[in-house]
């Protein structure tokens, strides 16, 4: 059953205002599924935003790099909604911490990680 962008967009905002755990994660991964089947590019971007800090609030670190990585190519596109530039660069840290608790990820791959995130943080701070 598809879902209209408004019911999607209703779905998203209880999400948001779900506690973190595994049902937050339930309802804004059925966000992400609708929203990539029918091409709603706004509604594909704010639910991974969401998505990464639910992922891992919930326990689920590993899951929070892809929709992480697929946010940061939008943006980097310019193609991302303004709104939400701060809770993606906030979420940089929490992606470093997330990569030191996986020792498959080698060291210098987080350090550049590291790097981009300085590089980006500067760059939003000169004027």
């Amino acid at each position: 059953m598809h879902r209209t962008e408004d019911q999607l967009n209703q779905m998203l905002g209880e999400a948001w205002h779900m506690p973190y755990g595994r049902a937050q994660v339930a309802a804004v991964e059925e966000v992400i599924r609708h929203a990539d089947a029918q091409g709603f590019a706004e509604l594909q971007y704010a639910a991974r935003i969401l998505a990464k800090t639910a992922y891992i609030y919930a326990g689920e670190p590993e899951k929070a790099f892809v929709p992480f990585a697929w946010c940061l190519s939008v943006f980097d596109r310019r193609e991302a909604d303004p709104h939400y530039d701060h809770s993606l660069l906030w979420s940089f840290k929490a992606i470093v911490s997330a990569l030191l608790t996986f020792p498959e990820v080698p060291l210098d791959r987080t350090m550049a990680v590291l790097d981009d995130m300085e590089r980006r943080y500067r760059a939003r701070a000169t004027p």
